[in-house]
């Protein structure tokens, strides 16, 4: 071997101090030891793979599906079957790289790919067929065909006839239309021609004959013959007149009488009254002096052109002389004047009295006074303006009527403004209420002033619990008719009273009478009611009086504390007032009352200062006999006129004295604060020589079931002034009072007259409030006194 490889791959050339190896084929290397790979760059394109020969002096490449050429650098367009529809592909060397040549006619494109749909020729009547796409085709027909393939008629004659909102006239004057296939035609009338009948020759142009006129000459129409305005309207074969004014007929032969038809119109051809004349096509107007003109329309302006002198003045007309707002209107060779409302007469001169005219021109109050062609108004003042109309608003900045009273409203005089208040405020301000207003017209007493009173009234309507201790106070200055008025009488209160088992006349055998704070009363058996006088025979359960009685719980204000029937038992001679003893008899009960009559006789003297008689004290101002409460009320009368230069109108007084009014209510109370009168230096009551009284015991029960007894053994109601039986027991709104005397007793008592301050006030203001029914809201509605005072029964 030799360096050059083994034997068969290369042989050695020797050279200076070296050598050089050439390889057999198929080796490589400096010795020639290594085999050489021919696809080693070779380089197959696109995927291809190369494979050496078998003694590796060579190599092909094998191309992927769609690649050919000696290193696969050819792509085979045809390889991916791009020709449709049966086309026979063929690759080229051009940018494309392949041809399709596609398979008979119906197929067309690059890739035939295209159906020629209109291959068949499927468009009739010589429409043109174009390709669509989806192996369709349209057909674009001509005039008179229709259809998808052209085959279908068209009606020309009934499309036009349907075009809105004007059909189409194919055929022209008057011609008829009838469709063809494919087509239409006219019918055309006599005298017109052409495919839609548009010719008609100008028969007004043409002489034809018989169109002769009267004078024997030819024309190529009459109408003009007799008409000279008179127009020519073609028509078929024939031709009409248009006459012109003052002629009609089918040649305008025949004349109008204008001034006939114009009256049978009601038209007027001549103004200015002006005579209308019939000539042959027209008229004319015979006008009146005045006037002329073709239709006497024309008039002279007489109102410029007839100057007047008046009063060595010039004026157009004597309309404007005086009156210069008269318009002048213009007549027939004359004039007539349209005078305005400051003159009159037949050309303006007379002056008009607006003074005396109607409506009277002056407005609010102002005087009139006539001027020549007008009048002037003297205005009162706070008004202006030519007719007084204007009236400044003076409430334009017054906010004075609504300090109090939001309803009310300012209104407007003459340079002057007052209040009009609504319902519930009076006053210049409408800033006094209007309760208040009518209490002090109606109670206010003859010597109260408004301003004394205001004050205390406000307090009033404030707290309406004051009202319990002020009507007393205001009762007492009603007149002794008004105040029984006021209260309940028998018939409100009693339903039955018996004395002894016998039932007693409501009328005849109860005296009524009226004291200011404890209401009307009513007494049984008692010096003041002389026609009855009833003397004792029985005691015990059998004896006594008995009464069945009303109480009228709803007619109570809310603020009185209780609701209960006074009941007074006294010596026959004694008075009754607020500060006797008394007992309150409840609703739904019985109560029963155990009297037993005490007697007081004083020795006087040594024994103590005692009085026989009323006339012994320095005031007593009480009927019947002397009594030392009595004598404590006059002291207090006193003391009241001495501090006040009047008496309390609550209780009673000489009949000469002047009586307490609301103003003077402060100063009572004053007196009323000082306390017992008992106390007081001026104050002298002894107590009475001699006297009696009915100390008692009473008890009271719920109503049981069972009747009291009276006539029968019955109750009686009074009804219709006559007495009805009737069961009151456990009705919650009455009450039973049965007085029995068990036996008579007589002792002897010393007693001193001591009175606390609270008994005094009590007395004085919280008896009435608190046991008489004051309506507080009867009492502001009204502004009188409509009180309902609980009755008491004085027995």
């Amino acid at each position: 071997s030799t360096s050059c490889g083994p034997a068969a791959t290369g042989y050695c050339v020797e050279q200076d101090n070296s050598y050089s190896c050439v390889c057999a084929p198929g080796m490589s290397g400096t010795n020639c030891l290594s085999p050489l790979d021919p696809c080693a760059s070779f380089g197959c394109l696109n995927g291809g793979t190369c494979l050496a020969t078998e003694d590796l002096s060579d190599a092909r490449c094998k191309c992927k599906a769609g690649y050919t050429g000696a290193k696969c650098e050819d792509v085979d367009r045809c390889y991916f079957t791009p020709c449709r529809n049966g086309g026979k592909c063929t690759n080229t060397n051009d940018a494309v790289g392949y041809k399709c040549t596609c398979d008979g006619r119906a197929y067309y494109g690059d890739n035939c790919e295209n159906y020629h749909a209109c291959f068949s020729s499927p468009c009739a009547h010589g429409s043109t067929c174009t390709n669509k796409a989806s192996k369709q085709y349209e057909c674009n027909c001509t005039a008179g065909w229709k259809g998808t393939d052209c085959d279908e008629d068209v009606n020309e004659c009934a499309v036009a006839a349907a075009v809105r909102p004007t059909p189409v006239k194919l055929c022209k004057n008057d011609g008829v239309c009838l469709n063809n296939m494919g087509s239409y035609s006219c019918d055309c009338v006599e005298g017109t021609t052409g495919f839609d009948c548009s010719t008609n020759p100008d028969d007004c142009a043409f002489i034809t004959p018989g169109y002769e006129g009267p004078d024997g000459n030819f024309y190529p129409n009459l109408c003009s013959y007799y008409d000279k305005n008179a127009t020519c309207d073609d028509g078929y074969n024939n031709y009409t007149c248009e006459c012109g004014p003052g002629f009609k007929g089918f040649r305008c032969e025949e004349n109008i009488n204008e001034c006939l038809e114009a009256a049978a119109d009601n038209l007027t051809l001549c103004e200015n009254f002006g005579t209308c004349i019939d000539t042959q096509g027209s008229y004319y107007c015979k006008c009146i002096a005045g006037a002329f003109g073709f239709n006497c329309s024309e008039n002279p302006d007489d109102c410029a052109i007839k100057k007047s002198v008046i009063d060595g003045v010039e004026y157009p007309n004597e309309c404007i002389a005086r009156d210069k707002e008269a318009n002048c209107t213009d007549g027939f060779d004359t004039y007539y004047c349209d005078c305005s409302i400051y003159w009159t007469g037949p050309h303006c001169l007379t002056d008009v009295d607006e003074c005396q005219q109607s409506p009277y021109p002056c407005k609010n109050f102002g005087t009139c006074q006539n001027t020549p062609g007008y009048y002037e108004c003297h205005c009162i003042n706070g008004t202006e303006g030519h007719n007084c109309e204007i009236n400044p608003d003076d409430c334009a900045n017054i906010t004075a009527c609504n300090s109090a009273d939001k309803m009310a409203n300012c209104t407007d005089g003459f340079a002057e403004w007052w209040c009009t208040c609504g319902p519930d405020y009076t006053g210049q301000y409408c800033d006094l209420e209007m309760i208040i207003y009518r209490v002090l017209q109606l109670i206010g007493g003859a010597t109260a002033k408004p301003e004394d009173m205001i004050a205390m009234l406000r307090d009033l309507l404030n707290n309406p619990s004051m009202m319990k201790d002020l009507v007393p106070f205001v009762i007492g200055l009603q007149s002794y008719e008004n105040r029984t008025k006021l209260s309940w009488n028998v018939e409100d209160l009693f339903m039955w009273i018996s004395y002894e088992e016998r039932t007693l006349d409501l009328e005849k055998d109860l005296f009524m009478w009226n004291d200011v704070v404890l209401g009307n009363c009513f007494t049984f058996n008692h010096f003041n009611n002389t026609e009855r006088a009833y003397s004792m025979r029985s005691d015990g359960s059998l004896g006594g009086l008995k009464a069945a009685l009303k109480l009228n719980t709803e007619e109570f204000v809310p603020w009185t504390e209780t609701s209960a029937i006074m009941t007074f038992i006294h010596p026959n001679t004694e008075t009754i007032f607020s500060e006797s003893p008394r007992y309150n008899a409840e609703p739904a009960a019985m109560t029963t009352i155990q009297s037993i009559e005490s007697r007081y006789k004083r020795l006087g003297g040594r024994y103590g200062k005692c009085v026989h008689s009323a006339d012994e004290v320095a005031s007593y101002y009480y009927d019947g006999s002397y009594t030392t409460d009595g004598c404590l009320r006059s002291c207090y009368q006193d003391e009241v006129k001495k501090a006040c230069k009047c008496m309390d109108s609550r209780y009673p007084m000489a009949a000469h004295e002047t009586v307490c009014e609301l103003p003077d209510r402060k100063c009572v109370d004053s007196i009323t604060a000082k306390g017992d009168v008992s106390t007081w230096a001026d104050c002298t009551c002894p107590l009475p020589c001699e006297n009696s009284q009915f100390d008692a015991s009473f008890t009271m029960a719920p109503f049981v079931r069972s009747r009291n007894k009276c006539n029968a053994y019955t109750q009686l109601q009074r009804v219709n002034g006559t007495s009805k039986c009737e069961d009151v027991d456990g009705q919650p709104d009455y009450l039973i009072i049965n007085v029995q005397i068990p036996r008579i007793a007589i002792n002897i008592f010393q007693e001193t007259p001591a009175w606390t301050l609270n008994r005094l006030i009590g007395n004085i203001g919280g008896l009435g409030g608190v046991v008489c029914g004051i309506n507080l809201i009867t009492f502001f509605e009204f502004g009188f006194l409509f009180l309902i005072q609980l009755p008491m029964t004085f027995l």
